[in-house]
C-alpha cells in the first residue's frame, strides 16, 4: 500500500466501512451507523445527498420538514464525527484507511490512507519490553522514557495513555523513588489518564488506571 498523496480503493473503503459498523464504538448506535452507510455508499456509488434528504430518509421527517428550523440532521453530523474521533483514536487506530467528515464541507465523507497504522504494534512491543523488565524499576524507567516519547509523535492514540499511566504507577508501587519520585510520578500518570480520557472516554484500561474518582492519590491541585 502506498500513502502519500495516494487515494484508497473502493474495496478498501468498502472495508474499512464495514469495520467501522461493525466496531464496540459504533454497535449501540443504529442511527449513527445507518447514516454513516447512506452517506458513504452514496459517495462511492457517485450520488449526492443533501440535509433534506438525510432527514426524510433516515430520520422520519416528512416532506414538507424545514430543515433550518430543525438540526436533527446536524446533530447526527456532530455526532458521528465525534464517534469517528473515538473509532480512531482506539481500535481504529491501527487500519489501513481513515473515513471522514471535515466540518464544512457537506456530506461527502473523504477517504485517505492512515498514516500511523503501526500504532497498535508499537504500543504492544513497549508493553511487552515493560512486563518483560519488571519490576526492575530504572530498566523500566527508561521503557517509560520511550513511551513518553512515541505518544509526544503519535499524540492520538488513546490505549498508549493508558499503558504510561499503568507503567508509571506500577514502578511507583514498588517504592523506588529514584527513578519514580512522587508526586511527580502520580502528576505524570494523572495526565495520561486526563489526556486519554479526553481522547476515548469509554476505553476500560483507562478507568482502571485512574481508579476512584480519578488516581488513588490527587496531588498538584493546590497542595
Amino acid at each position: 500500500m502506498s500513502t502519500g498523496n495516494a487515494i484508497p480503493t473502493r474495496q478498501e473503503n468498502e472495508d474499512e466501512l464495514a469495520r467501522i459498523l461493525a466496531s464496540q464504538t459504533f454497535e449501540k448506535y443504529r442511527k449513527l451507523r445507518e447514516l454513516l452507510e447512506r452517506l458513504v455508499k452514496d459517495c462511492l456509488d457517485g450520488k449526492r445527498v443533501n440535509e433534506d434528504m438525510l432527514g426524510r430518509d433516515l430520520f422520519g421527517k416528512s416532506a414538507n420538514w424545514v430543515p433550518m428550523e430543525e438540526t436533527v440532521v446536524r446533530d447526527g453530523m456532530r455526532n458521528l464525527r465525534s464517534r469517528l474521533k473515538q473509532y480512531y483514536c482506539a481500535q481504529g487506530h491501527s487500519v489501513a484507511v481513515i473515513i471522514s467528515f471535515p466540518k464544512r464541507s457537506g456530506y461527502a465523507p473523504r477517504f485517505s490512507y492512515n498514516p500511523e497504522s503501526d500504532a497498535e504494534e508499537a504500543v504492544r512491543r513497549i508493553s511487552e519490553n515493560f512486563s518483560h523488565t519488571f519490576p526492575d524499576v530504572m530498566r523500566c524507567g527508561a521503557i517509560v522514557t520511550e513511551l513518553e516519547a512515541w505518544i509526544a509523535k503519535h499524540p492520538s492514540y488513546a490505549p498508549a495513555y493508558a499503558l504510561l499511566a499503568e507503567s508509571i504507577l506500577s514502578c511507583v508501587m514498588c517504592g523506588e523513588a529514584s527513578a519514580f519520585p512522587m508526586p511527580e510520578a502520580l502528576v505524570r500518570a494523572e495526565a495520561a489518564v486526563k489526556t486519554g480520557m479526553e481522547l476515548h472516554s469509554e476505553l476500560w484500561r483507562l478507568h482502571v488506571a485512574a481508579g476512584p474518582p480519578l488516581l488513588p492519590v490527587r496531588v498538584g491541585e493546590g497542595g
